[in-house]
Formats: C-alpha cells, sequence, structure tokens
C-alpha cells in the first residue's frame, strides 16, 4: 500500500511534470493523467484538510510562472536572432521599405516630392436627411476610363427617397459595373451632409476617367479633385517617378512611398526595429500575467509575490518609461505605444535590451523577473502565506492518504509515457 501526504502529492506532481519517462502514445492516457492529477494534488479526497482555495492558487501560480519563464524565452529568441535583415527607415511615415536579402546594404536615401495620385472626384455636398436630388430633374450618368472601359445608366430619385439614399444607390451602381472605378458616400455627421466620391483604381500619369451626363452635372461629380499623377522621388540623389507608391528597387528589396517628405529619410539595414517592440511587449505580457495570479488570490503569500513584482518594476521606472512601459494604479504595465516607437526609433529600446536583458545576470530587469518566476515555478509553496504553509504541514504530518490499486493506474501511466509536460496542460 502506498502513503502519499499533501506534500509528498505535491512533490511528486512537481517531479514528474518536469521529466520524461519512457516512450509511448499520449492518446490514451488523459483520463488517467486527469484521475491521478486529482488524487495527487487537487486535495478533493477527505483525507486532505487542505482549502480548495490554497491547491487552486499552486496550480495557477505554476501555470503562469511558467507562461511568463516561456515568454522571457521569446523575448530572449527575438533579441538574439542574427540571421534575419529587415530594412528600416528614420521616417516611416513618409516612407517604408522591405527586403527579403541576407546580406547587408549599404544605408539609402530618400526624399519624396509627391507621391503617385489616382484620380478622385468628388460630387457637392447634399443635405444627408432631404431629397433635393429629385427636384434636379436628371437621370444619366456616364463613366469613361483611359483604358477605354465605359458605363452608362439612367437612375432617377424618388421623392420618398433621401439624398444619402439616392447616393447609395447611385454608389451601388458604379461598383457593380466594374469599370476600374470606385465609388463611395462620405458623410458628415457633424453637419448631417453627403456626397459621392469617385476614385479611380490605378495611380500615375494618364490614368484619368471621364464624367458625364445630367446627373453627373447635377452632383457636380463631373468635377476633377485630384488628379492621375506619378510619383516624384531621388534616391541617393538621382530623381526618378513612377505611376506607383511601391517601388521595386531590386528582386529583394521594396519601397513604399507613403507622403512628401519634410526630411530626408534614410534606410539602413540590420535588425528590425519591430522585433524590439514585439519583445518589449512580450516582456510587458510576462509580468502581468504573473502579476494577475498574484493579485486576483486573497492568500498573504500571493499579496507577497505582488509586492515583490511591483518593486522590481519601480526599481527600474525610469528605464522603463524611457522605452514607453509605465505601471499603472493596479499594480499592471502598460505600453505607451507611440513613445515606444520613437523609443526603437532613437535607439532607446535596444540600450534597454542591452542593458536588462543579459542571461545569467542577477540584475536588470528582465533577469530579476526571470528570478521571480523561477521560484515560483520550482516551488509555489514559497510564496504561500505561513498559515496556508502550517495547513500544508498540518496535513503532510496529520493525513495520509492510501492509494487504491487502481490509482497505481494513474502513477504508472505517468512513468509510461512522455511528453508529460504537454499532458499537464491538457489537464488544467
Amino acid at each position: 500500500m502506498l502513503n502519499l501526504s499533501v506534500s509528498n502529492r505535491y512533490s511528486m506532481y512537481s517531479n514528474l511534470i518536469s521529466q520524461t519517462y519512457g516512450t509511448g502514445s499520449t492518446s490514451s492516457v488523459s483520463d488517467s493523467l486527469l484521475g491521478m492529477y486529482s488524487y495527487m494534488f487537487k486535495g478533493t479526497d477527505k483525507t486532505s484538510s487542505v482549502s480548495s482555495s490554497t491547491s487552486q492558487y499552486l496550480v495557477d501560480l505554476k501555470d503562469s510562472a511558467s507562461s511568463t519563464l516561456n515568454s522571457i524565452s521569446k523575448v530572449r529568441d527575438t533579441l538574439n536572432s542574427k540571421d534575419k535583415i529587415s530594412a528600416n527607415s528614420d521616417n516611416s511615415e513618409a516612407v517604408s521599405a522591405t527586403y527579403s536579402g541576407k546580406d547587408k546594404k549599404d544605408d539609402i536615401k530618400i526624399d519624396v516630392s509627391k507621391t503617385a495620385t489616382a484620380q478622385i472626384n468628388e460630387s457637392e455636398s447634399f443635405k444627408s436627411n432631404s431629397s433635393s436630388l429629385y427636384y434636379k430633374n436628371a437621370s444619366k450618368i456616364s463613366i469613361s476610363t483611359s483604358e477605354g472601359k465605359s458605363y452608362s445608366f439612367h437612375y432617377s430619385p424618388s421623392i420618398t427617397e433621401t439624398d444619402e439614399k439616392a447616393l447609395n444607390k447611385i454608389a451601388q451602381k458604379i461598383n457593380k459595373a466594374n469599370i476600374g472605378v470606385s465609388a463611395s458616400v462620405e458623410t458628415d455627421e457633424k453637419t448631417k451632409t453627403s456626397k459621392l466620391v469617385l476614385k479611380g483604381g490605378k495611380t500615375g500619369d494618364g490614368n484619368d476617367f471621364t464624367v458625364s451626363g445630367n446627373l453627373a452635372e447635377a452632383l457636380g461629380i463631373n468635377n476633377v479633385k485630384t488628379s492621375a499623377s506619378d510619383a516624384v522621388y531621388s534616391i541617393n540623389g538621382e530623381e526618378k517617378r513612377s505611376s506607383s507608391n511601391k517601388i521595386e528597387v531590386d528582386d529583394d528589396l521594396t519601397i513604399n512611398l507613403k507622403s512628401a517628405t519634410e526630411k530626408t529619410a534614410t534606410i539602413s539595414f540590420g535588425k528590425s526595429k519591430l522585433d524590439s517592440i514585439n519583445a518589449a511587449r512580450e516582456l510587458v505580457n510576462a509580468f502581468n500575467g504573473l502579476a494577475n495570479t498574484a493579485y486576483k488570490n486573497e492568500d498573504a503569500g500571493a499579496e507577497r509575490l505582488g509586492n515583490r513584482l511591483q518593486s522590481i518594476a519601480k526599481s527600474y521606472g525610469s528605464s522603463l518609461n524611457r522605452i514607453g512601459i509605465s505601471m499603472n494604479s493596479k499594480g499592471y504595465l502598460e505600453i505607451d505605444e507611440d513613445k515606444m516607437k520613437k523609443a526603437s526609433e532613437n535607439g532607446e529600446l535596444d540600450n534597454f535590451f542591452k542593458t536588462n536583458n543579459k542571461e545569467g545576470l542577477s540584475y536588470g530587469f528582465t533577469n530579476r523577473l526571470e528570478n521571480v518566476a523561477k521560484k515560483a515555478y520550482n516551488d509555489p509553496t514559497d510564496y504561500l502565506s505561513n498559515s496556508a504553509k502550517a495547513e500544508v504541514k498540518s496535513a503532510d504530518s496529520s493525513y495520509y492518504r492510501s492509494v487504491s490499486p487502481a490509482s497505481y493506474n494513474y502513477i504508472s501511466a505517468y512513468y509510461r509515457y512522455s511528453n508529460v509536460a504537454l499532458l499537464f496542460n491538457a489537464m488544467i
């Protein structure tokens, strides 16, 4: 007969999930493992005096500590990746770039005089809830494109239709024609007015269209607001033109023109700034996941864990704040996306990780968070209150379970089957 105290059951549980025994399929033992889990740890039997809240807290803490350690591992994997080279713009609001090559290139200087545009026509604005279009006594609209496509239709707005509804019907007819001109209705909620907008499907010189007909004239949609035109830009001082804002410089480099530049945009090649931003987001998730387990539990040990996490965040408060991370009044970390983006562009974010992410050191935000998570994972009972620890100790010395022969199957299942961590995750 096998006797297991509460702490012994917990000890066996901890040891078994961290090791792999034997080989075999995992598909047939989920129920047995779940049963074993209930016998060994959850204390559902009458002989266990450990409260369900204490047991659940230990389960949650080990699980969240594991998630935190996994997140920190992802942070390091992301930052330590040296193979991927990306194109980074120091003026990404005006010029961006994507790079698929493996070799680092020299910096590229780009100035944009104007981006490529598609033709846009806009109608006059009409009161959304009025029926003024009915009184225009006009019904014909014709559209012709530079590619030789054309479409004509008749439509007479009804007295029962609002101008907004009538404009939407006109837009639907144009879009169904599929001639390379799209139509939409823009409504201003402040002024309660609506207008019809037509846009060509292609940018660049010559990609224009014409609109005619008495209804087109009544709407004012035959008037061009923006002409189709080429982008005008320069790469390393050499002026160029393009009918598209997507510029294929080489087979492996694409530049996207977004707006005219007030200052020269420099495209450099190296580690992606987005990698550092994603690493910072992952680090925030790592902290908040562990903090949430501490904050939602009323045990004094959980409070001690929460205070420990807050102390770490406060210790590195100025460093975190410089990269757009701050702690709110509830003890969770928050991200200021604009500030973090600026930190990635001016090098602050990379500097933070160089200082705070060196594996194996006792200092640095990441390392101190990792040390707390390791401690919680290896021995969750360390973050129990003294009364809860006494509860476990009392159960250990006073209460024992005699495991039935059937329960031996649960235990042997752990030893027979591999991939224990996966099964543990499935159990809870």
